[in-house]
């Protein structure tokens, strides 16, 4: 967290206990101390990172300052804001390099002190043979790390996040660091092609370097870059869900008693639900402006409906935070004025919102919506589709309920793989509004159909079969166990992983005089 204690997380004198509870299940904590952390998180991850990778790069306003004054109704949230204010700066200034000595730099030695932490405990635990899978943007250039020390271990790399566009990632001072720590990988993995398609024109714009389709071991072929005599693999297949943990979930007494609960609480209401966290990028009201046109123009269902609005809160985000909920909260008010009891919005912390709150409530939906106006891996739609399987069932069909369809914005990377659901651009008011209309109306053979379509990826592509799927193509990548056969070329973060393989002639100790 953002705490200015090391102590503020985790004590120093119980972790031996977390050590001790990790251990059955071969898990080994990294131990970084909290104010470090807090900048690499919560100032460069969130800050400087989140909005770029978001597609959103701001060049017009000003840093913030943490002492912008705040309406009385914030006071209650400002000591959380306050603590997480100066970690949370969407307009970090971006000097020419990231060691010049400003703000930035202090972020930067954070992002890499941390990822410095990673590298020793992996180190310490890594055998001949392993294979080394990276998770999230947080630690982009720890290949490049572990690379100098362990040159012959298959590392990969996978974001969770999308990848912008070139024109967006080359904003970043430090972008050339971050290419080069991911390409020090055997393999870079994302949801989507298009973010794949990205980050390769990045390589290309950025780096100079060529991409395309190189034969491996099995004969085949496979997309990858081609960097100093290595071919970085390139793989894109979306993560998926596991059915038999969700099931087991929903058949969970205390979840079929919650969902007894929220439908007693909106009996003859059709419940559409919403879990965002509260930051611009989720788009919700976007959501609500749409909400309250389509009851404008369909007058008839007001009363009929109802939208049951979650929202996390997102400190870490700063202002955008305390903005984006005084909208929420301005909207939501304005609406129930008008058509008492349509919308039902709850803040509460991630903690509170976990796997099993969530079911209840998405089991309790009649619709879900997604209006994110740009999302990496949302998990939530998949979700919702389990939850809802037995609609296909004849007792299903007759429960008296319209449910099971999902609302998605296109910007969403679940949407390329639930093609059932209805897809909305959530900057077009309009087609949300209509989106409400036709979830209302839609026939039963048409419900069916989608949902029917909904659920061929999520009971196929499960989480196993995600991840079995990535590791094999991180197992498959040709790569040469004698360290022997590779070089490390640059200093710093600039450093480069040569292959010694491909185009290379050992030079002849005969022929030198």
């Amino acid at each position: 967290g953002g705490g200015k204690s090391d102590e503020s997380g985790v004590p120093v004198d119980e972790r031996h206990k977390v050590e001790a509870v990790l251990r059955p299940f071969n898990c080994v904590p990294v131990w970084v101390p909290t104010t470090l952390f807090g900048e690499m998180y919560n100032g460069f991850c969130k800050g400087v990172l989140w909005p770029i990778l978001h597609n959103v790069a701001s060049v017009y306003s000003s840093p913030q300052t943490g002492n912008t004054e705040r309406p009385d109704a914030d006071k209650d949230i400002e000591p959380y804001d306050s603590q997480y204010a100066e970690y949370s700066m969407d307009d970090v200034a971006q000097g020419p390099i990231h060691g010049d000595g400003g703000r930035e730099g202090e972020l930067w030695a954070a992002f890499t002190a941390v990822n410095r932490h990673f590298t020793d405990v992996i180190i310490q635990c890594f055998n001949e043979g392993d294979l080394i899978w990276i998770h999230g943007f947080h630690l982009m250039i720890l290949p490049s790390f572990l690379t100098r020390r362990i040159s012959m271990a298959k590392i990969g790399i996978f974001l969770h996040t999308p990848f912008p566009s070139s024109e967006i990632f080359r904003t970043l001072w430090c972008r050339e660091d971050l290419l080069r720590g991911m390409l020090n990988a055997d393999q870079v993995g994302f949801h989507l092609f298009e973010y794949a398609r990205h980050f390769l024109t990045c390589c290309r714009r950025l780096l100079g370097l060529n991409y395309g389709m190189f034969p491996d071991s099995s004969g085949g072929h496979n997309l990858a870059i081609d960097t100093n005599g290595r071919h970085v693999s390139v793989t894109s297949i979306h993560a998926g869900v596991e059915p038999p943990v969700l099931h087991q979930v929903l058949s969970h007494k205390s979840t079929v008693d919650r969902v007894a609960s929220i439908r007693n609480q909106f009996r003859g209401k059709v419940i559409f639900a919403a879990i965002d966290r509260m930051e611009s990028l989720k788009g919700i009201p976007l959501k609500l402006i749409a909400l309250e046109r389509f009851l404008q123009r369909c007058p008839e269902w007001a009363g009929k409906i109802v939208v049951v609005q979650v929202g996390i809160s997102a400190f870490e985000r700063g202002d955008d935070y305390t903005k984006t909920r005084n909208e929420i909260i301005s909207m939501v008010t304005n609406i129930n004025n008008r058509w008492p009891g349509t919308v039902q919005f709850q803040e509460c912390a991630e903690s509170e919102m976990r796997l099993q709150q969530r079911m209840a409530l998405l089991r309790a939906a009649d619709v879900v919506m997604v209006t994110t106006i740009r999302d990496g891996l949302n998990l939530i739609p998949l979700e919702f589709t389990i939850a809802h399987l037995d609609a296909l069932t004849e007792q299903g069909r007759n429960d008296g309920r319209k449910r099971g369809l999902c609302i998605l914005s296109e910007f969403s990377s679940c949407t390329r793989v639930m093609r059932g659901a209805l897809h909305v651009n959530p900057w077009k008011i309009s087609e949300i509004a209509t989106a409400f209309y036709q979830a209302l109306t839609m026939s039963e053979d048409e419900r069916m159909r989608r949902i029917s379509i909904a659920s061929e990826f999520v009971t196929r592509v499960t989480t196993q079969r995600w991840a079995l799927a990535v590791m094999l193509d991180l197992k498959g990548v040709q790569k040469n166990e004698d360290a022997g056969k590779y070089a490390g070329a640059g200093l710093g973060l600039g450093f480069r992983l040569l292959g010694m393989d491909s185009k290379f002639n050992s030079l002849d100790a005969n022929s030198v005089a």
